[in-house]
C-alpha cells in the first residue's frame, strides 16, 4: 500500500436506478361487522448509465464497460378482509403481491482486492413475493393483545453468493435465490395503565421460520436458513408518567443468534461478519415544558453488552435530545 500510487484508479464501476410509483386503495364498509380494502401499486423501475472497469494497459484512458439501460414495470394488487362480531374481538385476513427492485451496489457493485474478486449482475429480475397474513385481535382496558400469524413465499431473491477458488480467492457476486418461504407467529400487547396507573407497555415478541427452499445456482444450500432472519426476536417498551410532564421509561431487545451466509458456515460469534444474538437494556427520561419544548436524555446497552452485525453494534451510548412542538 505504502509504495503503491495514488494518482489512477484501480477498479471502477457504478450505475443509476430510478423508481416511478402510483398506488390507490379503496377501503369499503361492507356491514356493521364486515370490511374490506383493495389496493394495488403500480411501479416503474429503470437502470441507466451503468458501467465497470474494462482497462486496457496500451490506451492512456482508464477503458470502461458501459451496460445497457434496463427498465421494468410490475403491478402489486393487495386484498384484505375484516370481521368485528363486537367491541372486543376483530379478525383480519390480509393477502397482497409485491415486488423488490435492485438497488446500485446488487446491480453494478465490481471490484478487486489482493484475495477477493465481487462481479456485477446487471441482469437482475425484481424479487417476486406473495405475502400473507391472519390476525386476531382482543381488546382489553387501555389497549389490545394481537396474534399475527404471517407467511409468504419470495423467488428471485436477490442475495449475494460467494465460492471460493481453487486459487483460494473468494469469489462474491449478486445472484438470485430461487426461491426462499417465512412462516412466523408474533404476539403483540400495547395498553396504557396496564398494572398500576400511569404505567404504559408496549411489547412484541416474534417467531420466524425462514428456510432456502430452492436454489439452482448453488443446491447444497437448500433447506438452510435464510440469511439475517433470527428466529426469535422481541421488545419491550414500559413508560411511567410521573406527571403531566415528566416520565421515565426502560426498553429491552432481544434477538436470537441468525446466520450472514447462505451456506450458514459462519458460526463464529463476536467477529466481523458475525450475526449475534443480543439482549440490549436501555434507559430514557423525558421532560416537557408548556411551552411546548421537550427535553430528554438516556442510555442505549446500558449493560455495554459486545455484540455484532457484520460489524459491531454501538455499546453503552448516552445521550440527550431536544424537540419543539408547533
Amino acid at each position: 500500500y505504502a509504495a503503491g500510487s495514488k494518482d489512477f484508479f484501480t477498479s471502477r464501476s457504478g450505475g443509476e436506478t430510478e423508481i416511478l410509483a402510483l398506488f390507490a386503495q379503496l377501503n369499503w364498509q361492507l356491514t356493521d361487522e364486515w370490511d374490506t380494502a383493495f389496493g394495488v401499486r403500480y411501479e416503474d423501475f429503470e437502470s441507466s448509465n451503468g458501467y465497470f472497469d474494462d482497462d486496457d494497459a496500451a490506451t492512456p484512458q482508464y477503458d470502461l464497460t458501459r451496460i445497457p439501460s434496463k427498465s421494468t414495470d410490475k403491478v402489486s394488487p393487495k386484498f384484505s378482509l375484516g370481521y368485528n362480531p363486537n367491541n372486543d374481538w376483530s379478525f383480519r385476513y390480509s393477502v397482497a403481491k409485491a415486488y423488490r427492485f435492485p438497488i446500485v451496489e446488487e446491480l453494478f457493485s465490481q471490484w478487486e482486492a489482493y484475495n477477493a474478486i465481487s462481479v456485477s449482475n446487471p441482469g437482475f429480475e425484481p424479487e417476486d413475493g406473495l405475502h400473507h397474513n391472519l390476525m386476531f385481535e382482543r381488546a382489553i382496558p387501555g389497549g389490545y393483545v394481537r396474534v399475527n400469524y404471517f407467511t409468504e413465499e419470495i423467488s428471485d431473491v436477490i442475495e449475494s453468493q460467494t465460492t471460493t477458488l481453487d486459487s483460494g480467492i473468494s469469489l462474491r457476486t449478486f445472484l438470485p435465490v430461487d426461491e426462499i418461504e417465512t412462516s412466523g407467529v408474533e404476539f403483540i400487547a400495547n395498553a396504557t395503565d396496564m398494572f398500576v396507573p400511569n404505567l404504559d407497555i408496549r411489547f412484541n415478541v416474534v417467531y420466524t421460520d425462514s428456510e432456502i427452499e430452492k436454489n439452482d445456482p448453488n443446491p447444497s444450500i437448500e433447506g438452510n436458513e435464510y440469511p439475517r432472519m433470527p428466529e426469535w426476536r422481541g421488545n419491550l417498551l414500559a413508560n411511567y408518567r410521573l406527571n403531566n410532564n415528566w416520565d421515565i421509561g426502560a426498553n429491552l431487545q432481544y434477538a436470537s443468534d441468525s446466520f450472514g451466509r447462505t451456506d450458514n458456515t459462519d458460526r463464529e460469534n463476536r467477529v466481523y461478519g458475525a450475526q449475534d444474538r443480543y439482549t440490549r437494556v436501555g434507559l430514557k427520561s423525558t421532560y416537557r415544558l408548556d411551552n411546548g419544548l421537550s427535553l430528554g436524555m438516556g442510555i442505549d446497552n446500558l449493560t455495554n453488552e459486545e455484540s455484532y452485525v457484520a460489524h459491531p453494534w454501538p455499546g453503552r451510548t448516552l445521550y440527550l435530545n431536544m424537540a419543539y412542538d408547533f
